[in-house]
């Protein structure tokens, strides 16, 4: 994290997290990495994992998205892959960019 606001740099993907893992690449994410702002606009908690390839899955045990709530998130080069799980259905908001206060 640095230490200016966050500037989203791409496009913004919705996904829709349900009650079983699902991967989705994300064109837009640049190969350097960078910063990821994952919004989960719903009622439910939410997992998210990243990965370099369609192989990586999020679990019940993995990163929470907090329900209605928003996290940055620091991504390594090429990874731009993410995995989702949910309690219940979720929708899900990834906005690549950089920066984050």
């Amino acid at each position: 994290m640095t230490d200016f606001p966050f500037t989203p740099t791409g496009a913004t993907v919705p996904v829709t997290a349900t009650t079983s893992t699902a991967n989705n690449t994300i064109a837009s994410w640049p190969s350097v990495g960078g910063v990821v702002r994952v919004a989960n606009a719903s009622d439910a908690l939410a997992f998210v994992a990243f990965g370099t390839s369609e192989t990586v899955v999020s679990t019940t045990t993995g990163m929470p998205i907090l329900p209605n709530s928003v996290e940055l998130f620091t991504v390594g080069q090429k990874q731009t892959n993410v995995a989702t799980i949910a309690a219940a259905t979720a929708t899900m908001y990834f906005t690549p960019g950089q920066g984050g206060v």
